[in-house]
């Protein structure tokens, strides 16, 4: 039985990056369409309240639409927004960032900055799957849970395409859940994290990849390497988070350095590795990390023997009573309940948030003022061209 063809015009994008529609079935979410293009599409699911459709025929495409350089769109469950130019992409995000904002939190905030990034080969990390039946490697593919098999991805570093693609070419490639992918442009040098132990045949494979180091279980230290950004040198592993702009590190060091006040104790909450570690401690007498994962704190101790790191989750972790100054980067979930009673509980003078979710920031941002802090500055930072992934810098003050 055919499915009915609706008729209807693209509102807006919101967050996820899919075309918002009315229709006689009410709201509609579709992908890859843009702002204002009139289209024929069908109902695909309704799911929790929400409504998703697939289309059919572009009818009136928007003027700038253009064509995507990656082979692989609309089928990799990666990128969402290769259809339009990059600059469109940013006024894209822009909105989405604002309309959140005022529908979630009720705030009109003004965006100060809005950093842009070069829109490919920006990643310097990636995480690629393995086809089960094949050994191949690639990504999941959109709405399944099944991995296809890609040979080049256009938003990450040229040495990570170089690796997929011998990968692939092997005869008789070994099957790995997962293998981590880090270029460190330091050493020029490429490190691979398998999920799983090799056979000696498999570690014969691997000396045919140049300038590549693989670690599985058991020999993770043999991946860690030095990066440095600006003046500051990090210890880094492929398998462990890192932020994966290479184009954004000096960008964000400087929002982050212009929020940054001289205080006696300085408290870095989902710290990971360690990134912004190195700021805090040009401003503060005192720095704490908080991080619950075992791996990323050991690299940060490392990197800097001079913090003091606890591993904690940060939801069960006691503040000390001396904290003026806080910086927080937590995961899309935002900040929990307990976390966000204890900054307002301690009267933090000064909070530095940055954000990977518009949606969380904007319930966050409108507790903060509502227990008496001011927003004093808003940045957007591009980390992710040709996604709808959205990440802020945004000062607080206590007033």
């Amino acid at each position: 039985m055919e499915k009915k063809i609706y008729e209807g015009k693209v509102e807006k994008i919101v967050n996820g990056g899919f075309g918002l529609v009315r229709s006689s079935e009410g709201v509609v979410f579709l992908k890859y369409v843009c702002p204002g293009e009139k289209v024929e599409y069908i109902i695909k699911e309704k799911a929790k309240g929400v409504t998703w459709g697939d289309v059919v025929k572009i009818s009136e495409p928007f003027e700038k639409r253009i064509t995507p350089e990656c082979s692989y769109y609309g089928e990799c469950g990666g990128c969402i927004l290769s259809h339009m130019p990059y600059e469109e992409q940013i006024w894209i995000k822009k909105e989405i960032l604002a309309n959140d904002l005022k529908r979630i939190g009720g705030l009109d905030i003004k965006i100060d900055n809005i950093y842009s990034s070069k829109p490919l080969r920006y990643r310097i990390r990636a995480k690629l799957k393995g086809v089960e039946n094949s050994g191949k490697i690639g990504f999941i593919r959109r709405g399944t849970n099944d991995v296809m098999e890609i040979n080049s991805c256009k938003i990450v570093d040229k040495p990570i395409n170089i690796f997929i693609k011998r990968w692939n070419k092997l005869i008789d490639p070994p099957f790995f859940h997962q293998v981590d992918i880090f270029f460190n442009k330091d050493n020029s040098t490429t490190y691979a994290h398998l999920s799983g132990i090799p056979e000696k045949k498999d570690i014969e494979l691997f000396k045919s990849f140049k300038n590549t180091v693989f670690t599985w279980k058991g020999k993770e230290r043999e991946s860690e390497s030095v990066l440095k950004i600006k003046n500051y040198k990090f210890i880094v592993s492929p398998g462990i988070f890192f932020q994966v702009n290479k184009f954004q590190w000096e960008k964000m060091f400087d929002i982050v350095e212009g929020m940054l006040e001289h205080s006696d104790v300085s408290l870095d909450l989902y710290t990971g590795s360690g990134f912004f570690i190195p700021l805090l401690q040009k401003y503060s007498k005192k720095v704490i990390g908080v991080e619950n994962n075992k791996l990323s704190i050991n690299l940060a101790r490392k990197s800097f023997p001079g913090v003091l790191f606890e591993r904690s989750p940060v939801e069960k972790y006691d503040f000390p009573v001396t904290v003026d100054q806080i910086l927080i980067d937590p995961p899309r979930s935002g900040l929990p309940e307990k976390v966000r009673d204890q900054i307002v509980k301690l009267k933090i003078k000064n909070i530095i948030y940055v954000s990977c979710s518009t949606s969380t920031l904007a319930r966050d941002l409108k507790y903060f003022k509502n227990n008496g802090y001011n927003i004093k500055e808003h940045n957007m930072v591009d980390q992710f061209p040709q996604t709808a992934h959205i990440e802020t810098i945004t000062s607080l003050k206590l007033k």
